[in-house]
């Protein structure tokens, strides 16, 4: 007997991954921070200090030691007509919530205009700190499957507070956003091998409901994997009104085909 429409699935016996949580992944374009008005700068030797006692910047958000950081439009105003314009890349020697350190050495002019003094870094909307590698920043960290060895992945990418965009008029418009889920099989020890597979799906909508979806990536053979996620869209910063496009890495599934060839009688399949 069926009720409903043909399940077009195959069954599959099925492992989630608990490491999951609904991280939500953020867009390249939206790894950094603005310069905000208590924020100072200072430098010794070669290095360059940055700093906001507030806590708003949040610079470890995005950064650790060893990573490259970039100052995307970062200047001190040190006279009239003056300024002191500290862009470029950075080894990160330490940073915390509301501090930071960077090598300077590799472009000590600029810096060397600040002198032995704090100066407040001129805050702008353009101004930002971040990251110089935004690709990698904006990857999930690995998660492992390795309770069975599955045939496929499958990872839901959620959009809990919906997809639109809102001008004020009186309709939403449609959004969409672009998931990618990377994979890489694990041998009997734990390590990974081959190359990293790639699958995307996109998440679209055009009201406040929930939405998302489901992207299936099929391993070359089963295998213990390796699973991690990112967002390829940018954030849609010349629209003109309100943007809902977060999206959330939900759930993660490994999972092997089921071959049993009887259930036999009064078996459910939902």
């Amino acid at each position: 007997t069926q009720v409903g429409d043909p399940i077009t699935e195959k069954l599959y016996i099925t492992s989630v991954s608990n490491e999951i949580d609904g991280q939500t992944l953020k867009a390249p374009n939206d790894l950094s921070t603005n310069i905000g008005t208590s924020s100072t700068v200072s430098q010794s030797g070669g290095i360059g200090y940055i700093a906001d006692p507030t806590g708003d910047s949040q610079y470890d958000q995005f950064l650790k030691v060893g990573d490259t950081a970039r100052l995307t439009n970062v200047l001190v105003v040190i006279s009239s007509g003056n300024n002191a314009v500290l862009n470029g890349d950075y080894p990160v020697t330490y940073v915390s919530s509301v501090d930071m350190r960077i090598d300077i050495s590799g472009n000590l002019t600029p810096w060397s205009m600040l002198g032995s003094s704090t100066w407040p870094l001129a805050p702008s909307d353009t101004s930002t700190i971040g990251p110089a590698d935004t690709y990698n920043k904006s990857l999930t960290d690995w998660v492992t499957i390795d309770r069975i060895k599955p045939e496929r992945v499958v990872a839901n990418i959620s959009a809990d507070n919906g997809m639109y965009k809102d001008s004020g008029k009186r309709s939403k418009q449609s959004a969409s956003v672009t998931a990618e889920i990377q994979f890489q099989l694990i041998d009997d020890d734990g390590n990974p091998y081959g190359p990293i597979y790639t699958k995307q799906g996109t998440v679209t909508g055009r009201s406040a409901d929930a939405t998302g979806v489901s992207i299936v990536g099929v391993l070359p053979s089963s295998s213990a994997v390796r699973v991690r996620a990112r967002r390829v869209t940018d954030l849609d910063f010349k629209f003109s009104g309100q943007v809902m496009d977060e999206i959330k890495f939900s759930n993660l599934y490994g999972q092997i085909e089921d071959t049993t060839p009887n259930y036999g009688n009064r078996t459910t399949v939902h």
